[in-house]
């Protein structure tokens, strides 16, 4: 059971580290979703609720809302780790389309790639065995 938790966490990972869009989606609802906690924990309004999270998620801190509930404070914990590991991902899909890898093949090359390897096969094929 752990193995195959295991494998989902890492293929959620993989999503949310090579889609921008989906990234975006996590980040969003990760804010959404604590600011509505939040809310209903602490017994704020949406707009509140909203600035909380927002300000606790970029760890700015204020002070003008905090949690006073023990439920609250693991929520805004939950909010600050989980907004750290999404924008690391975040950090890290936007450096990887930043690099640019001369040495790379383009797809007409890794087509040509293949068509010589099929080609190689081919003929390796039509060679006697050596026995």
């Amino acid at each position: 059971m752990f193995r195959r938790a295991r494998e989902l966490a890492l293929r959620l990972v993989l999503k949310l580290a090579n889609n921008g869009r989906v990234l975006f989606w996590a980040l969003l609802l990760d804010y959404v979703a604590c600011a509505a906690a939040y809310a209903l924990l602490e017994d704020k309004g949406p707009i509140s609720s909203l600035w909380w999270a927002i300000v606790t998620g970029f760890t700015v801190g204020y002070g003008d809302f905090y949690p006073e509930t023990t439920a609250g404070r693991g929520i805004g914990a939950f909010l600050i780790v989980t907004t750290w590991f999404l924008s690391l991902l975040a950090g890290a899909f936007i450096t990887a389309r930043a690099v640019i890898d001369a040495d790379e093949f383009s797809h007409e090359e890794q087509e040509e790639i293949k068509a010589s390897l099929r080609r190689i096969e081919e003929r390796l094929g039509t060679l006697p065995a050596d026995t």
